[in-house]
């Protein structure tokens, strides 16, 4: 009887395509490459807390690590006034408190599991929401501009700044031509904030812009 075997070869592959192999085996049945995937959604926000450097890897041990709930003397809670809340922490995703009756809001953008009930299997969607909550969402921004204060820390120059937001998020360098576009989108980007004169630092704004574009892409949310 043949017997195929999956050794820890299979789980170090890429996801590039091979045309022979694709020829051969279009579905990937044999596994001569990995299946591109998104991470979930703990993993994407555990991803940009430990980029930004903000990852709290404590565990919630003690009072002090409890969320803060209410006293239960100003519990007026009814049917109609049911609790609800959201805790912010930088601890990782696992600790994060998750009630019945509503998902916690950056889990239910990335098809985070439904604690109502047992799930198997996880759907993962692609929606605008998903882009858009990472454009737009307090979480990101933080992190975002935490990222931009760390990459500023290291160089003051701005392609060393890129180069090294690419190290962090991507585990790659930066090509000649994401350097180009990058610093060239920092010094407009930096320009005209500076022209409308609403922030008070243009430049540490303009990379907090920029960083926000990387923590948003494909190959950030992907692995491949």
């Amino acid at each position: 009887m043949h017997r195929e075997m999956l050794l820890s070869r299979t789980y170090q592959l890429s996801s590039g395509d091979d045309p022979k192999n694709m020829q051969a085996d279009v579905s990937n049945s044999l596994l001569w490459r990995y299946h591109r995937h998104r991470l979930d959604a703990e993993s994407i926000r555990d991803a940009m807390l430990s980029v930004s450097g903000a990852l709290d890897r404590s565990t919630p041990a003690g009072k002090s690590g409890e969320h803060p709930f209410p006293p239960r003397r100003e519990w007026k809670y009814t049917q109609h006034r049911p609790f609800y809340a959201v805790y912010e922490t930088n601890r990782r995703s696992v600790y994060l408190m998750q009630q019945r009756i509503k998902k916690q809001p950056f889990l239910e953008t990335f098809d985070g599991a439904d604690p109502n009930t047992n799930t198997a299997e996880r759907s993962v969607s692609t929606t605008a929401i998903q882009a858009l909550f990472l454009m737009n969402d307090a979480f990101v921004h933080e992190q975002a501009r935490k990222l931009a204060e760390r990459v500023s820390a290291g160089s003051p120059e701005p392609s060393k700044r890129v180069n090294e937001a690419y190290l962090l998020a991507y585990g790659r360098s930066a090509t000649p031509e994401e350097l180009k576009l990058c610093t060239q989108y920092l010094a407009e980007c930096r320009a005209e904030l500076g022209q409308a004169g609403k922030v008070e630092d243009p430049e540490r704004a303009a990379l907090a812009s920029l960083m926000r574009v990387i923590l948003s892409s494909n190959e950030f949310v992907f692995i491949d």
